[in-house]
């Protein structure tokens, strides 16, 4: 799929993430919400492992979706927070 695919899944993670801590702030963390969003990371991740043969790739879009989560606001959505801490533990 190439590099546009790449940017792609950081838009979509970042639009995720965003979306999911606006929301969180004024009605709180969502159960159902966080799964859905913790589970297409996990999924995009597990995709671009398969197309790149490797894990960096989906390693570099792992980090960058708990750096976004720090940036705006990790305290919101703890849930998430560890669920994707827990997806990074299990590839170290």
């Amino acid at each position: 799929m190439g590099q546009s695919a790449k940017t792609d899944y950081y838009r979509t993670v970042a639009d995720l993430i965003v979306n999911t801590i606006t929301s969180a702030k004024i009605v709180g963390e969502n159960r159902k919400l966080t799964g859905l969003v913790a589970g297409s990371v996990t999924r995009f991740v597990r995709e671009l492992d398969n197309e790149s043969g490797d894990e960096e790739q989906g390693d570099a879009l792992l980090d960058f979706a708990r750096e976004c989560i720090d940036e705006h606001g990790a305290e919101h959505v703890p849930n998430l927070a560890a669920a994707l801490s827990t997806l990074a533990a299990t590839r170290a």
